[in-house]
């Protein structure tokens, strides 16, 4: 007798994914609400992989129901007959695979989305299977709800120190970018996502940046004893130096992207988000550190360098008392990644570079998302201009 799992490809879902049924006895036996995509199926083993995230969870389902039968079968028990179309409960769509069909969808060539939107996508995927973990079953189109949006928030935050105006709002703003897809294609009904509580929090203060002193201060600062830090100030250097996101900063620091011009060297690249082309000059000091690195520095995590600037800001002595988003603290706990590339525009604006020049440096096409960058706070400017001619 031949009893075994198999995937029924021949009935897909919208979203892709097959139903899973048992043959026995010349008949195909539904495993109820299961589902996966073909890619996470093993046909040989006749189990679901390891790459789907409830492989565990959904192999126990599938063990439970295959004893089921094969005991039913042995003590002559009449099979349940295979139920009509009609009488066939829809299956819930989990939206962690709905986004991994998105982004499967994406590398295609079906969407024209940036690598820096996908890696946004991929960055909500992870924590949905981790807050799916936590709770301890998947997350459905018709769990997203306001109980939902609360108890997401208050993981993200306990587990991960994420604040709501900063990566709980960008998850938000994902999450309701694929509700609204999925209702699109017909997956699912629940509105609750468009209710004005399921909101992205905006930031009602401003984000801090570090001046040319303090910057300073990183540069001078002695980690030789300490390589793994050093490595991390120096990609944090090369951000500020040429303006980088730090994904860019990753992916473009390579010997190629440097070329020279009338005896002067120049960085040029292609930003990653936007697609627009930056050329920026060396300055000495930026070239001082690819030469040490032999341009290539070493890679890293966003949030492994994030923890680490923040614990070299604070040796380099940058710990005024500052205010971000409502949270008060020394300065040094609010610097991350992204402070580099912030910094830099703000600096080069208080030297009087037109916001033109700014924008083709780093790269942003709109004028209007570059003022966002430019954090000097009213004092930072009234010294700047003290020493103009009008007030004097």
């Amino acid at each position: 007798m031949t009893i075994k799992p198999v995937l029924w490809t021949h009935e897909p879902h919208k979203d892709g994914r097959c139903p899973i049924k048992i043959y026995i006895a010349r008949k195909y036996l539904p495993v109820p609400k299961i589902a996966v995509h073909p890619n996470d199926w093993d046909a040989k083993e006749g189990k679901v992989k390891r790459s789907h995230p409830l492989y565990a969870q959904i192999n126990s389902v599938i063990r439970a129901k295959l004893l089921e039968i094969e005991k039913a079968y042995l003590e002559g028990e009449e099979l349940p007959k295979k139920k009509t179309k009609n009488q066939e409960q829809p299956t819930k769509a989990s939206i962690y695979d709905f986004i991994g069909t998105y982004i499967a969808e994406t590398v295609r060539g079906q969407h024209e989305i940036s690598a820096g939107t996908v890696n946004h996508y991929k960055s909500l995927q992870l924590r949905l299977k981790q807050f799916s973990q936590h709770r301890g079953k998947p997350i459905y189109f018709e769990d997203i709800d306001q109980n939902f949006y609360g108890e997401f928030w208050q993981f993200l935050h306990t587990e991960f120190g994420i604040q709501k105006a900063g990566g709980f709002s960008k998850h938000i703003k994902v999450l309701k970018k694929f509700m609204n897809e999925a209702q699109r294609r017909g997956l699912h009904q629940n509105m609750a996502h468009k209710e004005s509580e399921f909101k992205v929090h905006q930031s009602k203060g401003q984000k801090i940046y570090l001046t040319e002193q303090e910057v300073e201060k990183l540069e001078a600062l002695d980690l030789s004893t300490m390589p793994w830090l050093e490595e991390e100030r120096d990609r944090w250097l090369i951000c500020y130096y040429f303006l980088l996101r730090y994904q860019d900063g990753q992916d473009h620091i390579s010997e190629q992207n440097f070329f020279e011009s009338e005896s002067r060297l120049y960085f040029q690249y292609d930003a990653n988000k936007t697609g627009t082309s930056a050329t920026i000059p060396v300055k000495p000091k930026a070239l001082q550190i690819l030469q040490k690195y032999n341009f290539n520095l070493p890679k890293t995590t966003n949030q492994e360098a994030n923890r680490k600037i923040k614990m070299i800001a604070s040796m380099a002595g940058i710990n005024s008392p500052v205010q971000e988003n409502g949270v008060k603290g020394p300065k040094a706990n609010f610097v991350c990644t992204h402070t580099a590339r912030r910094s830099a525009a703000t600096n080069l604006a208080m030297q009087g570079v037109p916001l033109d020049f700014i924008a083709k440096l780093g790269g942003w096409k709109k004028l209007e998302v570059l003022k966002k960058y430019l954090l000097a706070s009213g004092l930072d400017v009234a010294k700047v201009v003290a020493e103009y001619e009008f007030f004097r």
